[in-house]
């Protein structure tokens, strides 16, 4: 080594940075600016997008979104579902990875007014 000083200032540069990269990391999942009526994710939580039309489900405020041949049951708290029946809808929700029960919307936005309008 030619240079000891400099290899040790690179090391030093080094280590400083790659701290920072791991104090950067975001571990509080809580924020006084947080929407608390979305669901707390768990890790085996997931947020899924569908573009479908919405029709009535099997229960009480329960519906179904129908993705082409395939059909969603959905659930939601925080959005009025009953107001969108059969309408084109795109909705975020989550959706758990134990249990096959019926996602959990967070969010609607209308894509078509009725569902035979494509």
């Amino acid at each position: 080594m030619k240079n000891p000083f400099l290899t040790f200032v690179l090391a030093i540069a080094l280590l400083v940075s790659v701290s920072t990269i791991g104090l950067a990391q975001e571990t509080d999942r809580t924020h006084p600016d947080t929407d608390s009526s979305l669901p707390a994710l768990g890790t085996e939580a997931r947020i899924v997008v569908l573009t479908g039309c919405l029709d009535r489900g099997p229960g009480a405020d329960e519906y179904t979104l129908y993705v082409g041949a395939d059909l969603w049951e959905l659930t939601s708290s925080g959005v009025d579902l009953s107001t969108h029946l059969d309408q084109t809808v795109i909705v975020t929700a989550v959706a758990t990875n134990d249990t096959r029960g019926p996602l959990k919307v967070i969010d609607l936005r209308i894509e078509t007014p009725s569902c035979n309008s494509w």
